[in-house]
């Protein structure tokens, strides 16, 4: 074995030793500094969460309030970083050779990396310096070292801290589970659960134009002190506000509302809102147009007759055909056509060339009285019978 390799084998040990140690207080820094982000962020998100939890905030404040958490996180890694300069190798060994006093371990390393001379005199003077020391005492005080360095002890306390920013987050989670939530979207503002268990009536509901309805709340237990009925139609910006017409017991009613446009509703209770219901509000089904069209028997060698509502009586030959053409004001769900000679109820089919259009054949027999009910999607019926009646005249031999 060459000199060369025989120092080389000799030293080696230590370098290995020493070069763990400095790579485990680097690894150990940048831990820490990702620790030190996470305490900070944990503990801002955990102080947030207790105000989210107490005053339910706005979402302004919210956003604000965790950019100047991560900010904040950003910044003291940043400070951090700048007060603890990482170190060289040589540098770490020289350290640790003053502080333990083997002034003969850094000066067989410098000797070991110094390219000055590779000659015998070199490698003599390398394990001349190395002789005295112990693989195994130098890797006690070397942990020893390590242990009491401040970058291991700003790991430590790091570590520490991102360990209660966790749990002091886990605990808020676990104490107010919807808190977390909240934070997840800090652009929504939430309100905080009406603690009032009630039923409103109506709910949404679809109303005939010039209608009225009479909003009313019941209360399962407590009762609140305020309560106010707050209404607007879609036209308007602000919700009008009035107060309940009669209280009794657990329930309260409200002065009718009578809306000729859409609008919507709610009632407050203590400051608690309930849900918004909407009011539909819409014309009930009717004709726009009805024309009937008689189409005499072709014995007769007459023309046809045309005529459109309003009439109250038809008169037309026996056997003559009656076409009616009936226009609705909005589509349809259901038509019926009524005849007082059938005793019965026909649906009517939908003219294909038009959505809101009828067509009804029918045939003059006896004296007949003709109606018609109608409802529309929104469930909405018509009460004014369209009525008429077909007088069947008979031919003069």
């Amino acid at each position: 074995m060459s000199k060369n390799q025989s120092t080389e084998k000799l030293i080696q040990p230590y370098v290995d030793n020493l070069q763990l140690r400095h790579r485990t207080l680097f690894r150990h820094f940048y831990i820490a500094l990702a620790a030190i982000f996470t305490a900070v962020l944990l503990v801002g998100l955990t102080i947030i969460g207790v105000f989210e939890a107490g005053y339910y905030l706005p979402s302004a404040i919210k956003i604000t309030s965790l950019l100047l958490v991560f900010a904040t996180a950003l910044g003291a890694t940043a400070l951090f970083n700048n007060r603890h300069e990482l170190f060289s190798f040589e540098t770490f060994y020289h350290k640790f050779s003053r502080k333990e006093q083997l002034p003969e371990l850094a000066d067989a390393l410098d000797l070991y990396y110094s390219n000055s001379d590779a000659g015998s005199l070199h490698h003599a003077a390398i394990k001349q310096n190395i002789a005295n020391l112990n693989v195994e005492t130098l890797d006690k005080k070397l942990k020893e070292f390590v242990n009491v360095h401040p970058l291991h002890q700003l790991y430590k306390r790091a570590a520490l801290g991102a360990m209660c920013g966790f749990i002091l987050l886990s605990g808020l989670t676990v104490s107010h589970p919807t808190v977390i939530e909240r934070l997840a979207n800090p652009w929504t503002s939430y309100s905080p659960p009406n603690p009032y268990n009630y039923i409103i009536e109506p709910s949404s509901l679809t109303l005939e134009h010039g209608n009225a309805f009479s909003p009313t709340i019941r209360f399962q237990d407590e009762t609140p002190d305020n309560l106010l009925l707050a209404f607007k139609t879609d036209i308007e910006e602000n919700y009008r506000k009035r107060s309940p017409e009669t209280l009794e017991d657990n329930s309260a009613s409200f002065a009718p509302i009578s809306l000729t446009t859409d609008g919507s509703y709610y009632i407050t209770m203590d400051g608690f809102e309930s849900k918004l219901f909407d009011i539909n509000v819409q014309l009930r089904p009717r004709f726009e147009q009805l024309t009937l069209n008689i189409i005499p028997p072709r014995y007769t060698q007459l023309d046809s007759s045309s005529y459109s509502y309003p009439f109250s009586k038809i008169q037309a030959y026996q056997g003559s055909t009656i076409e009616m053409k009936a226009l609705a004001n909005k589509t349809l769900s259901k038509l019926h056509y009524i005849s007082s000679n059938l005793n019965d109820t026909l649906s009517v089919n939908r003219d294909t060339t038009r959505d809101k259009l009828f067509s009804i054949k029918t045939k003059v027999g006896t004296v007949d009285t003709i109606s018609f009910t109608m409802r529309d999607s929104a469930g909405l019926t018509n009460k004014n019978n369209f009525r008429f009646i077909i007088d069947p005249r008979e031919d003069q031999p």
